[in-house]
């Protein structure tokens, strides 16, 4: 973002890039949208595109996510179509 490069653009482009990668890739991400509001705009835009990376391009499109929480992982099995 500070690089003035559109996040959603960025995230098209990682999910490409997973969706024929070669090998096994594991991404390890934080949750911003558990937290408290942030007091700039920046920092809120940063929140709302992580969130979107987070749950659109990934979760719903992978098959092992697993959301962890104080330690306690989460498994999200894949929906069948």
């Amino acid at each position: 973002m500070f690089a003035e490069r559109d996040p959603d653009v960025e995230a098209r482009r990682l999910t490409r890039f997973l969706s024929v990668a070669k090998y096994p890739v594991v991404l390890v991400s934080n949750e911003v949208g558990l937290g408290l509001v942030p007091e700039t705009r920046l920092g809120r835009n940063f929140r709302d595109a992580q969130g979107r990376l987070n749950l659109n391009r990934r979760c719903r499109r992978f098959p092992n996510v697993v959301f962890i929480a104080a330690g306690l992982p989460r498994y999200w099995l894949k929906r069948s179509s």
